[in-house]
Order: C-alpha cells, then structure tokens, then sequence
C-alpha cells in the first residue's frame, strides 16, 4: 500500500512540476541498458524493468537530477500476481533538467557476482 502511494503522490508531483503534462511520456525500460541516453522532457516518467534470477537483491542509486524508487507491482482484477523479481520496477521521476544516470544493482543468490546496470536519459 505505502508503494502505490508513493507512486500515485510521485506522478501528481510529477504533473504539478510540469504543469499542463498533457504530452508527457511513460517510457518502459526492460532488459539491458541502452547505449545511448533516452531523451525525455521533465514531465515524462520511467519505468525499469531489472532482469533478475528469483532470490535476487536489487538496489539503486542516482547520479543527477532524478529520484528512483524500487517498488512492487501487484497486478489486480484477479490476475495471477507477479512473483520474485518479475514483480519489481524501477520508477524514475526527473527533477530538474540535465543528465541523469539510474545505477541498478543486482546481487545473484547463487554467486558473489554484482550486475551493474546503468540507464542514462537526458533531460530537456
């Protein structure tokens, strides 16, 4: 419950910095970085998806103007729920304007190994 809050009060944060957002943008990352940044303006929002083995760590930090927020997505109308990393996003809302990158960790329960995703967006 506190994540959907969290998620609601970030996009109204979201549409009042923006004003008028009537244009803004979803962007849905999943699988492997891109190599180049993704273009967004600062109404705009994303969402990441991390590709992770069940019993996985995830963790994330920020380089720039941006929050992210790992959270769950439970799916609702009596669909079947989300299980193990399927169920975590990484949403990303912009702040202020300039370049941002998203760091996400994954720690695999099977080994010591550490994959470092990095997203970068530049923000108009």
């Amino acid at each position: 419950m506190k994540n959907l809050i969290f998620t609601l009060s970030l996009v109204l944060v979201a549409s009042f910095v923006g004003g008028n957002a009537e244009g803004a943008t979803l962007f849905v990352l999943e699988g492997n970085a891109s190599r180049e940044p993704i273009r967004m303006s600062i109404e705009d929002i994303a969402t990441i998806q991390p590709s992770a083995i069940a019993g996985s760590v995830i963790t994330t930090s920020v380089e720039g103007l941006a929050q992210a927020r790992l959270y769950d997505v439970q799916k609702i109308n009596g669909e079947m729920p989300l299980l193990g990393p399927a169920n975590k996003r990484v949403l990303v809302l912009p702040v202020g304007r300039g370049k941002v990158k998203v760091h996400v960790r994954i720690k695999s329960p099977t080994s010591n190994s550490l994959q470092i995703e990095t997203y970068e967006f530049e923000v108009k």
